[in-house]
């Protein structure tokens, strides 16, 4: 994906700023917290704390502070209620933090790369510059999400994971990613897909643009599309493509029922060499005919 985001220098940023003591700027003093009526949290490290009892983030202010390596069944009374806070430069890097609360937050320029999020709630929140790169997000909520700038979603663990009616108004990079069982209905997304696993997802009524390519990791799982839904959904800026691995796609029990295609073009012809991409296998075509032919 062109001008991916640099996660790994960002990490090295959170990882100095484990160095910095947990304290808040009030003027030219630095006041140790002490109390949850405190909600301005910003350049905190909270990644050595044991016991959360004095914080409540709910709708706080947590730019530039860092959660790295935390591992909620590690400290007492953490409540992973971040539900309409302000994250900005904000690192979640490794942190074990399952059915965490983010709902309506405002999140920049993060990084929750590695982080296990299982069934977390991310629904209306605006996302930006932010990277979940090989994150656990199985069964996480981002519905009505809309993602701006640079996402990075790569290789990330998406199964059962909710994003009906998300936006993703950028390039986002979902190499590698399992898609696994998710719903994406009704959702806005334009991203590569090179390697991802397609097993029982939802695109229903979706617009997708981007170029979906068997990967050389998982080269056996990613070049089966097994029982996709692209119902009703918009693909005229969809292509299959075999470059450059020329692994064909097969598109097993797939259905395209009432799909827009291109006009301009084909989209299960490989762009460069104009060969077929795809192999079809009980494969419902826009007429919601099935074919093992050609749709």
């Amino acid at each position: 994906m062109k001008n991916k985001i640099n996660s790994r220098s960002v990490r090295m940023t959170a990882v100095n700023s484990r160095e910095t003591s947990a304290t808040v700027s009030l003027g030219s003093n630095n006041t140790t917290l002490s109390n949850a009526d405190v909600k301005d949290y910003s350049g905190i490290n909270f990644s050595n704390v044991t016991d959360f009892s004095k914080y409540s983030f709910k709708g706080a202010n947590l730019s530039r502070a860092s959660f790295n390596d935390l591992d909620v069944n590690q400290v007492k009374n953490f409540n992973p209620d971040f539900s309409g806070a302000k994250l900005d430069r904000t690192y979640f890097y490794n942190t074990k933090m399952p059915n965490a609360n983010f709902q309506g937050a405002t999140i920049t320029t993060s990084i929750f790369d590695d982080a296990d999020l299982r069934g977390a709630i991310f629904s209306s929140s605006t996302i930006t510059h932010t990277s979940f790169s090989s994150a656990n997000l199985t069964e996480a909520n981002f519905s009505s999400t809309i993602f701006n700038g640079e996402i990075d979603l790569s290789e990330a663990n998406l199964l059962n994971a909710n994003f009906i009616d998300a936006k993703f108004n950028d390039i986002v990079d979902f190499s590698y990613a399992d898609f696994t069982k998710a719903n994406f209905t009704n959702s806005f997304i334009i991203g590569t897909f090179s390697g991802a696993i397609f097993d029982g997802t939802i695109f229903n009524s979706a617009t997708l643009q981007g170029s979906f390519q068997v990967g050389y990791k998982n080269k056996e799982k990613s070049k089966i599309f097994n029982n996709v839904k692209f119902r009703n959904a918009k693909l005229a800026k969809i292509d299959f493509s075999y470059y450059p691995n020329k692994e064909i796609i097969i598109l097993r029990n797939v259905d395209f029922t009432g799909a827009i295609f291109s006009s301009n073009y084909d989209i299960f012809l490989d762009e460069d060499t104009k060969e077929l991409a795809v192999k079809f296998e009980n494969t419902l075509c826009r007429d919601g005919k099935k074919t093992n032919v050609r749709c």
